[in-house]
């Protein structure tokens, strides 16, 4: 396989990754992800809301994320909350009929 091609595969590989959050610096709002073999530099987190109104969500070490990476460079990217994972299962719900 030529270079370009091996580069544009590796660029399309990174555009949405699945990682593990490693470390977490909250007064900065930035986190470090494990992605395959690779971990990330300190990057931004989404939140549901960051203008007029404010919501505050902070990943956990540890915690299943999705990396975004704009143009598959990793030095765009940003996390994505959070995916499920036996070590973070959803919290119980309870169902009524109505």
């Amino acid at each position: 396989m030529n270079v370009q091609l091996t580069e544009i595969m590796r660029l399309i590989t990174n555009l949405i990754r699945t990682g593990t959050v490693t470390e977490v610096d909250r007064e900065n709002w930035l986190c470090r992800v494990k992605v395959g073999e690779l971990e990330t530099n300190w990057i931004n987190w989404l939140t549901l809301r960051a203008g007029g109104a404010r919501t505050w969500w902070c990943p956990s070490p540890d915690e299943q994320v999705v990396v975004l990476s704009m143009g598959g460079n990793l030095e765009t990217a940003f996390v994505l909350p959070a995916i499920y994972s036996n070590q973070f299962a959803p919290p119980s719900i309870l169902w009524t009929a109505a």
